[in-house]
């Protein structure tokens, strides 16, 4: 089946591999022989399960999915919405646009150094050129300290969500009581599917 997908990939390509314990350790070097081992991008572990009793060893709450990506196309991040509590710690300032977070302008201690000059009475090595700065005042996206230091104002309404890992905790299998469910034994979750 592998060999048979390979020969209908395009040039840019990818294809996630979803698996169990029982046989993701043994797909992987197949995949690797198929797909190529320099195209292998990522394991990603699925918490499945929220909790699972077994006696006998440690109780198997995950599945694997095996990434690969032909050629060099662009990676496209999925996101994921931030949490409450998130919010509520980070994106407590508000002003009329909405609820915000300010993040630093500095470019001391960052690599690629920065842009050195003064701005309204403070002068450092800013991460961007004074033209940006200038275009983010005139936007209105400058918060300003009590010391006068300029911060990027950062609102929630426009921020994806926090960008996915390689451990998804945050996708719950398909329950009994599913309207999505269609009786299938190991059916996957649209949200996963959507991901993937």
């Amino acid at each position: 089946n592998l060999m048979a997908i390979k020969t209908v990939m395009s040039d840019e390509a990818s294809i996630y591999v979803h698996l169990d314990w029982h046989i993701g350790h043994y797909v992987k070097i197949l995949l690797d022989e198929i797909f190529g081992e320099s195209n292998y991008r990522s394991e990603i572990i699925w918490k499945r399960s929220s909790a699972h009793s077994d006696n006998a060893t440690y109780a198997n709450i995950h599945d694997t999915l095996f990434f690969y990506q032909i050629g060099t196309p662009a990676f496209q991040t999925p996101y994921i919405p931030y949490s409450e509590e998130y919010i509520r710690q980070y994106y407590s300032k508000k002003d009329e646009k909405g609820f915000f977070k300010d993040s630093d302008l500095t470019a001391i201690g960052k690599q690629g150094g920065g842009y050195d000059y003064e701005w309204k009475g403070k002068r450092s090595t800013w991460i961007c050129p004074i033209s940006t700065m200038e275009d983010l005042d005139r936007r209105g996206l400058l918060y300003y300290t009590k010391k006068g230091t300029p911060r990027l104002k950062q609102y929630i309404d426009d921020m994806p969500g926090v960008p996915a890992q390689d451990i998804w905790t945050d996708i719950y299998p398909v329950n009994s009581q599913a309207e999505e469910r269609v009786d299938y034994a190991t059916q996957k979750p649209i949200e996963l599917l959507e991901r993937t």
